[in-house]
């Protein structure tokens, strides 16, 4: 019995993701849910993640 193929692992569904992350805080932070330094901190935490 053949054991089944899986399609490689692409870095771009996570790429898409810590993207759309960094985008809804951008807009808690224009929304003043986030200040700036918040903000800053956790895209840079989410970067780092690519």
């Amino acid at each position: 019995m053949a054991a089944a193929k899986t399609p490689p692992v692409t870095a771009e569904p996570a790429q898409t993701d810590v993207l759309a992350q960094i985008q809804k805080l951008s807009e808690l932070q224009a929304a003043g849910v986030l200040t700036e330094a918040e903000f800053a901190q956790k895209k840079v935490e989410l970067l780092a993640r690519l």
